[in-house]
């Protein structure tokens, strides 16, 4: 296998309705929208949009924004602790089986 992205399998292709979500996000961003859920049937794409935009807008608008992708899970139980212990997975901090909840919750509010 060669050194191309195509042949290594590491390209993300943008299509219309990928674009239409990204001026949607950039509308929520000027609005000043706390937070969004980008949510449909199984099977449309979502994640692969997500992915596609993440690596866009990381590249395109570098040092206004950081971006992150939290993942939903679903619980047998609702936890306090392992939802923060989650958010703190998907942002990328290293100590996020560490404490209790509140401590959980700190360390992702300092995080940033």
């Amino acid at each position: 296998m060669g050194g191309h992205p195509i042949e290594q399998g590491d390209y993300l292709i943008d299509t219309i309705a990928i674009n239409e979500i990204a001026d949607s996000i950039l509308k929520w961003i000027s609005f000043r929208n706390p937070g969004a859920i980008i949510y449909g049937a199984p099977r449309l794409g979502k994640s692969y949009a997500i992915k596609y935009l993440k690596r866009v807008f990381d590249i395109k608008y570098e040092n206004q924004w950081i971006t992150f992708v939290v993942r939903t899970r679903k619980m047998k139980t609702p936890n306090e602790s392992r939802f923060f212990e989650f958010l703190l997975i998907d942002v990328g901090h290293e100590l996020f089986d560490k404490g209790k909840a509140n401590a959980k919750r700190e360390d992702l509010l300092i995080f940033f």
